[in-house]
């Protein structure tokens, strides 16, 4: 059929609704005694418009979930409606909304795109969730009817988000049989249509863009945590897998645990871990250049332990052992240091504690051995590098790394920047400052020591492009098997770009892998090359 062909029918349609509704209309005035009475008892008719959930903001204002999605119309069967009507939809949608005008009664309808008209009364339409949304884990989800908040951001903030924009109502002056009656204008009741009520976080959508493509391409099942140097500021958080509403009910049913936030999880730590013992060490008057002779192995009260595939290193200082990530170097150092400052150390930035990102979403609490356990020498050798009794999350990394990287002020990280009301004004949330947990000079030598691993160590295949970096590998053990019977083991990179003038501090964790830092180093080097740093 011809688009002139097409016109003409819609016109020919549009011109006989008309003639039915007129039709109609008489027909109800002058047909008897008890239409003549029915049309005298003239009463309302209410199309109500959906309410709407509160807005999940990024830093920069850039909605994270759908957003103003066509608009919906309160649609009166007059010519005039069904005209304009006739220009943004197609023939098979104008067919049912001609089917509708005929009946006589208004209706709602979901338009793509606005337009005006006699008959038309038009207000935004709101969606929750769309295709390629990230941060699913973080925000969390609603039920099916989007009005009450089920888990993470959405659960936490359910009473100030729902309603933010309430629910509006078209009234109409009907007849008895419910058409509306000429001459009487429709009425609005609750006049807002502008929803600007919501939660700004500090998230930023073009690194949590990034991020969510680093681990599309590198991390299977993991996490990222990206966080601004000093603030502390959450700038993306991934979970893989991930899940989408589409999804939810199959995910709830994976072996794989989509639903599960990965960055919000305890995890064996491994090597990364050598940093705060490095921290205690010269905090203790250890320096720098403290050496000791890697043979490949060291035997502690019985208990033989091995650098990472047996290689052996020969001499070292702090700085080489970080770089090459050598686990005799660590354990002998916290031989001679005892348990007590590394231990203590460790609860200084953070671990063992929960993190309180904001109000309903926090870490677990760490985990640390007890004293009692590490009596015994072969316990501190572990804890010296990170393995036994020993857990954190991929927030409370990145935070360790933050407060290296701030020059040891450490800041709880955070996820809430303001809350906006109806009229988008702003209500600040409270910061708490941040707390000097390593002097300057300490923080600025493992600065200096980080950027070994990326020179000549085991990172060096998370080298930036430009701007350089610093950072740490680790391979951690957690004494289990998978169904093919290979160890499962959890592999990171904590590290922060540039070097100088560090922004951003990164934790990369891919679960249960066997490749490795072939998995976190590149993600992590993605990032630094994609993400601006002004």
């Amino acid at each position: 059929m011809s688009r002139l062909h097409k016109r003409v029918v819609t016109l020919y349609a549009v011109t006989a609704v008309f003639f039915m509704v007129l039709l109609l209309r008489v027909f109800t005035v002058s047909s008897g005694t008890q239409f003549a009475q029915a049309a005298q008892q003239n009463s309302t008719l209410s199309l109500q418009v959906p309410g709407s959930r509160g807005i999940f903001y990024d830093c920069n204002g850039e909605p994270l979930v759908g957003g103003q999605d066509g608009y919906l119309a309160a649609v009166s069967p007059e010519p005039e409606a069904a005209t304009a009507l006739s220009t943004v939809l197609d023939g098979e949608e104008m067919d049912q909304v001609l089917e509708r005008m005929g009946e006589g009664k208004p209706f709602l309808l979901k338009l793509p795109t606005s337009v005006s008209a006699p008959g038309l009364i038009l207000f935004p339409a709101y969606t929750r969730y769309s295709d390629g949304q990230t941060v699913n884990h973080l925000l969390g989800y609603t039920d099916n009817t989007q009005e009450k908040g089920l888990s993470g951001l959405e659960k936490a903030y359910d009473s100030f988000l729902t309603g933010a924009l309430p629910a509006r109502k078209v009234v109409y002056s009907v007849n008895a049989l419910g058409r509306p009656l000429s001459g009487i204008s429709p009425k609005v009741q609750n006049t807002q249509t502008e929803l600007k009520k919501g939660i700004v976080l500090t998230l930023d959508k073009d690194i949590q863009s990034i991020a969510q493509k680093a681990a599309d391409e590198y991390i299977p099942s993991g996490a990222i945590v990206v966080l601004e140097i000093p603030t502390g500021k959450v700038r993306a958080s991934v979970s893989t897998p991930s899940f989408t509403m589409d999804t939810l009910a199959a995910a709830m049913e994976s072996e794989d645990a989509p639903l599960v936030n990965r960055a919000l999880q305890n995890y064996n730590v491994g090597s990364s871990f050598k940093l705060v013992t490095a921290a205690a060490a010269l905090e203790a008057g250890y320096p720098i250049e403290w050496e000791h002779e890697c043979t490949g192995s060291v035997d502690v009260a019985g208990v033989v332990f091995h650098c990472y595939n047996n290689n052996t290193h020969g001499n070292l200082t702090m700085e080489g052992a970080l770089a090459k990530s050598c686990n005799t170097y660590f354990i002998s150092l916290a031989r001679e240091l005892g348990y007590e400052p590394i231990l203590s150390m460790a609860k200084r930035l953070g671990f063992g504690s929960s993190l309180q990102l904001c109000t309903g979403v926090a870490t677990p609490e760490g985990v640390l051995p007890e004293e009692n356990v590490l009596a015994s020498p072969a316990a501190v050798a572990n804890f010296a590098f990170g393995q036994g009794d020993l857990l954190a999350t991929p927030m409370q990394m990145a935070s360790l790394v933050n407060c290296i990287a701030s020059d040891g002020i450490l800041t709880t990280p955070s996820l809430v920047e303001c809350f906006l009301d109806e009229n988008g004004e702003e209500t600040q949330v409270a910061k708490m400052d941040g707390v000097q947990a390593l002097s300057p000079d300490i923080a600025r030598t493992l600065q200096k020591m980080m950027a070994a691993p990326l020179s000549y160590g085991t990172a060096t295949t998370a080298m930036p492009d430009n701007g350089g970096a610093g950072g740490k590998t680790a391979t951690a053990q957690t004494g289990m098997y998978n169904k093919e019977g290979n160890p499962v083991n959890q592999s990171w990179f904590v590290g922060y770009f540039p070097y100088e003038n560090p922004r951003y501090a990164v934790a990369v964790l891919a679960e249960d892998t066997i490749q490795g830092s072939k998995t976190t180093n590149p993600a992590f080097k993605y990032i630094a090359d994609h993400v601006k740093v002004e």
